[in-house]
Order: C-alpha cells, then sequence, then structure tokens
C-alpha cells in the first residue's frame, strides 16, 4: 500500500513540477494601471535584495509560512537602485523556499523546502524538493543534465531510492507498469485521463504572464506595485502583488489559497 501512495504521489509532483519549473521559463483596494514588462516584473522578483515572509491562508485563515529567498550569481548583483525599464543580467538565479503546512485536527505539520537553480534564459538547471512530517521524509532532485529525477524516501528505519528518467516522465503510467504494479497506472490513467491532460497542456499554451502598474493600501498609505498574473483560456489563475524592487507582497491562487506578507498581515 505504502508503495502504491508513492507512485501515486510521485505522479501528482510530476505534474506539478511540469507547471512550476517547465512553465517557468518562465486587498480589495487595489487599482491596475498601464501594462508592463512582464519580464521586468519577474527579473525584479529573481533579484529582489529582501527575503518575502508570507503566511499561507485557506479562506483566510492561517495555515502556515512559507519564506522566498531570490539569489543572484556571486558577483553579479548591482548595488544601489535600478533604474526604471533596465534588466539585470547575472549569470544564475538561484532561489530557496521553505514552509510549511498545518492540517487535520491534530494541528500536525508537513514542512518543504525547495532550492531551485535557474541560468541565463531563466530555464532551470537543477532542483532540490524536500517534503517532511516525521518521521517520514520524501526527496526529489535533478540536474538538467543528468536527465532523470532522483527519488529518496526515508520511513521510520526503511528507506527507498529509484531514479526516474525524463523519457519515462514522458509516459509514467508505462514505468509504473513496469515496475510491477498495473494497479496503481489503472487507478492514476482514471484518475488523469489522456483527455484532461490534454485539456491542460492546452490551457498552458495559452497561458502566458501579463503584468501592470497597480497600487494597493497599506494602513493609510497607498503604495505603487507590479501586478503580475497568469491565467488560462477563461480566467486568471495566478496573481502576484510585487514591490517596486521585488518582494512578493500577495500571491492569489485558486480555491482561495494565497499567501500575504507579514508586513500586510500586521496592518
Amino acid at each position: 500500500m505504502f508503495s502504491r501512495l508513492l507512485f501515486i504521489a510521485t505522479f501528482i509532483f510530476w505534474i506539478v513540477m511540469n507547471v512550476l519549473l517547465w512553465r517557468f521559463e518562465f486587498y480589495d483596494t487595489t487599482e491596475i494601471g498601464a501594462p508592463v514588462s512582464a519580464s521586468l516584473v519577474w527579473d525584479r522578483i529573481l533579484t529582489a535584495p529582501d527575503d518575502s515572509m508570507l503566511e499561507l491562508q485557506f479562506g483566510g485563515r492561517k495555515i502556515g509560512y512559507f519564506r522566498w529567498f531570490p539569489n543572484v550569481g556571486e558577483g553579479m548583483k548591482p548595488t544601489g537602485e535600478m533604474p526604471e525599464g533596465m534588466v539585470r543580467n547575472p549569470s544564475q538565479y538561484k532561489i530557496r523556499m521553505e514552509g510549511s503546512l498545518r492540517f487535520g485536527d491534530e494541528g500536525k505539520y508537513v514542512r518543504f523546502g525547495l532550492n531551485l537553480a535557474l541560468g541565463v534564459l531563466k530555464k532551470w538547471t537543477e532542483f532540490d524538493f524536500s517534503l517532511m512530517s516525521k518521521p517520514h521524509l520524501w526527496r526529489i532532485s535533478s540536474k538538467v543534465e543528468e536527465k532523470f529525477l532522483r527519488l529518496e524516501i526515508d520511513q521510520d528505519e526503511s528507506s527507498f531510492q529509484e531514479k526516474i528518467t525524463f523519457e519515462d516522465l514522458g509516459n509514467p503510467f508505462e514505468w509504473i507498469r513496469r515496475r510491477g504494479d498495473p494497479l496503481t497506472a489503472t487507478i492514476l490513467q482514471n484518475l488523469f485521463p489522456k483527455d484532461l491532460v490534454m485539456k491542460w497542456q492546452a490551457e498552458m499554451g495559452e497561458s502566458d504572464w501579463k503584468a501592470n502598474h497597480a497600487w494597493i493600501s497599506l494602513g493609510r498609505s497607498r503604495i505603487k506595485v507590479y501586478r503580475l498574473s497568469m491565467g488560462g483560456i477563461n480566467r486568471e489563475s495566478v496573481i502576484l502583488w510585487v514591490s517596486r524592487v521585488g518582494e512578493i507582497f500577495k500571491v492569489e491562487l485558486p480555491n482561495q489559497v494565497s499567501l500575504i506578507n507579514e508586513v500586510l498581515v500586521q496592518n
């Protein structure tokens, strides 16, 4: 049973990574202004001088926290403020993310972390993702030149390691069958039928980041920010509110999930 749950979790992670990595190549008191280059806003986020400390909320209720730590290649980060419209040109972007999520009535926590490296064209070059809920630890990592994912699991006194090639990720059902678990492959195919996957791919193909100048209210002050959004065919699915120097103020996600900067929470 644990092995079957592991395969299902790995498959779901594969879908999430397709959205977050491969696609990465990317308050109601708001006003939206003129368009601005989405590339410029992403550049500000990836080279922000300050970390972003965010509260994770579901339906307005705190369920965890999220931290975003950006960095650029050593010696490439400029000193001083960059003029509007000027694009920084680092050799490498490095991002560290960490956080925790509370679930269940017993107040148990799942802790997660991600180290992500992007090249000069903002394409991922390596990542290391970990998920921990004592006494369990799951870890998935990869380097683009290796062309495979490395999966590691520690549970009590047992451990599990597996390498999954990028080619296998293109047809995960067949990979699971080759491992001698056709039942899990069938379950996943029912959960993610081909027409649904094709619909997601179509929506991702139609999705694009758009950015605008905007304003938000912080206490009695009115602050100029960037509004960065990505949507599918019918509507926006992700909206970020970002300071002029790249600090993340707020992230709006589907299903009443949001990330709110601690500065906004306190005001």
